[in-house]
């Protein structure tokens, strides 16, 4: 099982699940982690928003309004994977001593 910064993908998605269920009024068994929340009814456009803060506030990073893709945020695990990539990048740019910038700076930076 891999892990970064000391977290699983399967842990990561537990954290994920259990804040859905709380957060969303819904069993955390009745989450299909392949579909999409928003089309199977669980939340609307502002829930995302919600885990989206949840994310940057439990997992210490910042998502981005370009992050916010259905490839990032189109069910349960394919956040997971966001949070996890986003973890792993975190660890390395802690590795080697050189933050690596964010979407907004290297867009700030070409212009």
């Amino acid at each position: 099982m891999e892990r970064t910064n000391g977290r699983s993908a399967d842990a990561i998605q537990g954290v994920l699940l259990d804040f859905i269920s709380r957060a969303f009024f819904v069993e955390r068994n009745d989450i299909d982690v392949d579909k999409s929340l928003v089309q199977t009814g669980i939340i609307d456009s502002i829930g995302l928003i919600e885990i989206s803060s949840f994310m940057e506030r439990t997992f210490g990073f910042h998502v981005t309004e370009g992050d916010m893709t259905r490839d990032n945020f189109g069910s349960v695990t394919l956040m997971s994977k966001f949070a996890y990539r986003r973890l792993s990048d975190g660890q390395q740019e802690a590795e080697d001593g050189k933050p690596r910038p964010s979407a907004e700076t290297r867009g700030a930076a070409s212009h």
